[in-house]
């Protein structure tokens, strides 16, 4: 997972930014062989960003959409 993290040592990214780097370099579940969905990153990501952010490893910034 720590792989999908990599992107941010250069500049801040988008997280559908590291949803699509994640499914670019591992695009098919280890577990069933078959291809990992794109909410199943989108999940998977988030539940690791918001983790290391409880530990004061990373700040999340929100977007804020003007209209």
């Amino acid at each position: 997972m720590a792989l999908c993290l990599l992107p941010l040592f250069e500049k801040p990214y988008l997280m559908m930014d590291l949803v699509e780097y994640w499914q670019q370099v591992r695009p098919i579940d280890r577990l069933t062989g078959e291809p990992i969905s794109t909410t199943q990153v989108f999940e998977l990501v988030k539940a690791t960003l918001l983790t290391l952010e409880d530990f004061d490893c990373m700040i999340l910034e929100k977007l804020s959409s003007h209209l």
